[in-house]
């Protein structure tokens, strides 16, 4: 139901940008600042609240978000499934804090980096950018000095100390050479599980998603548990290539 709301959530969050810009600016009171922000959080998810409150105790942590939520933006966290995201709530947020559509003013760059600014036609309810994140679903980084993958070439840290590289988060693909690499390194069994549960078999794939939105440690998941038999039999590729050569006459049973 979140989802529904992202762009309600994008405009409060640049609002409140403005309004700690406009307290720290006029005041100098970061910690009435700081007191805003847990407020916003906590009247959309008292845990997430919770959570800043527990990751910056002191008031030099206050300090830092707030002076990084004045350059950056407000990073609000939202559970995909959390239940007190509804109309009515929205509209108890939208009178408290005073969110409500109005035009919006926009830069707009072109491609000789010439700026110019417009305003929308009509009042809409957006945010300045997305900064709107659902639990589990970080830009993570691994520790290394770098990393490849289908369409980029190995990259290296600058900084000898820090040395973490991103995940990729383009979307995995295989192709011919993958798949033959993968039946070559791991076996036939482990590349028609990669290939089901990646994109060729629906009820797998919905399986697996379930489970990373669910277990408790989505990046070190052991068992998806679907059989490989099931995974294959499902395999929308295998079935649309059987069906191709049974309208000749050739019948294509698996094997072990």
């Amino acid at each position: 139901m979140g989802q529904w709301y992202e762009q309600f959530f994008n405009r409060g969050n640049e609002l409140l940008r403005r309004r700690v810009t406009e307290v720290v600016r006029t005041t100098n009171d970061y910690e009435r600042a700081w007191q805003l922000m847990i407020d916003w959080a906590n009247d959309i998810n008292p845990n997430y609240a919770e959570h800043l409150e527990a990751t910056h105790p002191s008031a030099a942590d206050h300090r830092d978000l707030v002076e990084d939520t004045i350059r950056k933006g407000f990073f609000l966290q939202i559970n995909p499934f959390q239940n007190n995201i509804n109309q009515d709530k929205i509209l108890e947020l939208s009178e408290k804090y005073d969110i409500h559509a109005k035009p919006v003013q926009f830069v707009v760059v072109d491609e000789n980096g010439n700026k110019r600014t417009v305003v929308s036609k009509e009042p809409v309810i957006i945010g300045e950018m997305f900064v709107w994140l659902l639990y589990k679903v970080p830009h993570m980084h691994a520790c290394g000095v770098g990393y490849v993958n289908n369409f980029r070439t190995p990259v290296k840290s600058k900084d000898k100390i820090s040395s973490v590289s991103p995940y990729s988060v383009s979307a995995i693909r295989f192709g011919e050479d993958e798949i033959r690499n993968i039946i070559a390194t791991a076996g036939g069994e482990t590349a028609a599980r990669i290939v089901g549960l990646y994109g060729n078999n629906k009820q797998a794939v919905d399986t697996l998603l379930w489970k990373q939105l669910t277990d408790k440690n989505p990046a070190r998941i052991k068992n998806i548990g679907i059989p490989t038999k099931e995974i294959v039999k499902g395999n929308n590729i295998v079935n649309v290539t059987k069906h191709m050569f049974s309208c000749f006459g050739i019948d294509i049973n698996e094997e072990e």
